[in-house]
C-alpha cells in the first residue's frame, strides 16, 4: 500500500530509513525466516506514517515477537495493552437523526449493562434512570430496537450480543453535539455536591493556560488518542455504575 502511495517507498527506502544493516535482513523478517530486533520496531513502524493509535498498536504487536518480550512480566504487559487497545478498535458507528436525543440514548443503551446478562424490563430501567422522564426513556428504546442495539423477547429488553458499540465513535452533527455537551455540563452542576460528600471518587478541575497555538493544536491530537484509551481501560463488562467522564478543552 506504501509502495502504491509512494513510488519510491522500496526495501532499499526503508532499509536505509529504518537503520538496518542490510536490505537482505528486512527480507528475512518479512519472509519470517528471522525475528526483528526489538530496536528497530518503532523506526519501522515511524516509516508508515499511521495514526497515533494504529502506531501504538502495532508497535505493540510486534514487540511481542521480540527480544523485548523474553521477560514474562514484560509480556504479560504488552498483552495487557494490547487488550485494551482491541477493544477500542471493535466499536460500530451509529447514525441518528437530529431530533433524537443522544444524551437519553447514551444512558439507557449503557444502562443495561448494569443488569444481569445485561438485561431488564421497563419497569425497572424506569427505576435506574429516575433522572430522566419516562416517555424519553421510552422514546431512546425504541431508537435502539430500531437500530439492532437492544431485542426484546418476553417483555424483557436486552443487548444485542452481536453488536459491539462504544458512543465515544460516534458521528453526531454539531447540532447534536452542542446539545448533548450542555446536557453534561448541566448534569455535573447538579453532581457539584459530591465533591464535598465523596472527594475520592469525583474530580472537577478547571485551568486556563496560556499557550502556542501549533502546539496546543498537537496536544489535542494527543488528548483525542489517550481520551479513547482512558476510555478503553475503565470499561467493564461487569460493570455495577455509571460514571460521567466529560473532557472539555477549548480557545478562550
Amino acid at each position: 500500500m506504501k509502495k502504491m502511495e509512494q513510488p519510491s517507498f522500496t526495501k532499499n527506502y526503508l532499509t536505509r530509513k529504518v537503520g538496518l544493516g542490510s536490505r537482505a535482513y528486512l527480507t528475512d523478517v518479512f519472509k519470517g525466516r528471522k525475528k526483528l530486533s526489538a530496536r528497530f520496531v518503532r523506526p519501522l513502524v515511524g516509516t508508515l506514517d499511521l495514526e497515533p493509535f494504529e502506531a501504538h498498536y502495532l508497535e505493540k504487536k510486534l514487540l511481542l515477537e521480540t527480544e523485548y518480550a523474553k521477560s514474562p512480566t514484560v509480556r504479560d504487559e504488552l498483552l495487557a495493552d494490547l487488550a485494551v487497545l482491541e477493544k477500542s478498535f471493535r466499536s460500530m458507528t451509529l447514525t441518528v437523526e437530529d431530533n433524537t436525543d443522544v444524551y437519553a440514548l447514551s444512558l439507557v443503551y449503557l444502562s443495561f449493562f448494569l443488569f444481569p446478562q445485561r438485561q431488564s424490563s421497563h419497569r425497572d430501567l424506569l427505576k435506574t434512570l429516575e433522572i430522566l422522564p419516562a416517555a424519553t426513556i421510552e422514546r431512546s428504546i425504541q431508537v435502539l430496537l430500531q437500530k439492532g442495539l437492544i431485542v426484546e423477547h418476553d417483555h424483557r429488553l436486552a443487548v444485542n450480543p452481536e453488536k459491539d458499540f462504544s458512543f465515544l465513535n460516534a458521528q453526531y452533527s454539531v447540532q447534536q453535539e452542542a446539545v448533548y455537551l450542555q446536557k453534561s455540563i448541566a448534569e455535573s452542576i447538579d453532581r457539584l455536591p459530591l465533591l464535598q460528600q465523596n472527594r475520592d471518587e469525583v474530580v472537577f478541575h478547571s485551568s486556563i493556560l496560556t499557550v502556542r497555538r501549533s502546539a496546543y493544536r498537537e496536544f489535542i491530537k494527543t488528548i483525542k488518542q489517550d481520551f479513547r484509551t482512558y476510555h478503553a481501560e475503565l470499561d467493564d463488562h461487569n460493570p455495577d455504575t455509571l460514571v460521567r467522564f466529560n473532557v472539555q478543552i477549548y480557545p478562550l
